[in-house]
């Protein structure tokens, strides 16, 4: 595994590296940092050149350079910047979680040479969707006076991602190691992932998702009470063109 910082125009960018073969870029999903996607080297470290990123404003070490609010399209252009850096001559395979999923999508749409095909999961097309579900949990972790970061938490995350398959490798003391590093990132979170949350929610993306021409598999979660299977099946069957569904079941 290796880290690495590249300097952008707008921000600099953390990035874990490992494995050989097919260039593979992880994508986490708000706010989490890049170091969710560590339990999945020995499943992908064989077959994929993985780069996994920190984005800036949300938890990691990645960050913008200026203090003035980003949006959505800020985030598309910086993602588009590091790929020319990383993969001048390539073209890439995405994998996104929830935000990092609806960032993929909005890449392959603004810069389709740049894509060969994407995985997506629990990656709303729509704030609109999902804007009542945020508030849940948001006053949810305000009567708890702590964000609810928490081993369950994360043990249902690695489960989506890995479809299932972790469940049964996840031991204790990764997972302690996971949730201590992501408690400690969450103190990285600022105004740019405020801006970002607040515009996202704002969105819809319909328009622009069904004009995409990639191959994209797309994975609901059916105990997802944030981002439910069946607005991923809507997604893979009546937005994106050539999207295929699978449901993790977790």
């Amino acid at each position: 595994m290796t880290d690495a910082k590249i300097d952008l125009e707008l921000a600099e960018i953390h990035t874990i590296s490992f494995g050989r073969g097919k260039p593979l870029v992880l994508l986490p999903g708000f706010p989490f940092p890049a170091s969710i996607f560590l339990l999945l080297e020995p499943y992908l470290a064989p077959n994929f050149a993985v780069t996994a990123l920190d984005l800036p404003g949300w938890m990691g070490k990645s960050k913008f350079k200026t203090p003035d609010k980003k949006g959505v399209s800020d985030y598309v252009n910086i993602l588009k910047e590091l790929l020319d850096k990383i993969y001048p001559d390539q073209k890439i395979n995405l994998c996104g979680v929830s935000a990092g999923g609806t960032l993929a999508l909005l890449l392959a749409y603004s810069y389709p040479e740049k894509i060969d095909k994407i995985i997506v999961q629990s990656s709303p097309y729509c704030g609109r969707t999902v804007e009542n579900r945020f508030k849940k949990l948001y006053y949810m972790a305000k009567i708890a006076n702590n964000y609810p970061i928490s081993a369950f938490l994360i043990k249902r995350l690695y489960k989506y991602i890995l479809y299932v398959q972790l469940h049964d490798i996840i031991n204790r003391i990764a997972l302690n190691q996971i949730e201590k590093e992501v408690k400690i990132s969450f103190q990285n979170l600022d105004l740019h992932s405020a801006q970002f949350g607040i515009e996202y929610l704002k969105s819809d993306f319909t328009q622009y998702f069904k004009k995409i021409i990639h191959e994209t598999v797309v994975i609901g979660c059916g105990k997802d009470d944030i981002v439910p299977a069946s607005l991923m099946k809507t997604l893979a069957f009546e937005i994106l063109p050539k999207a295929k569904y699978i449901d993790s079941h977790g």
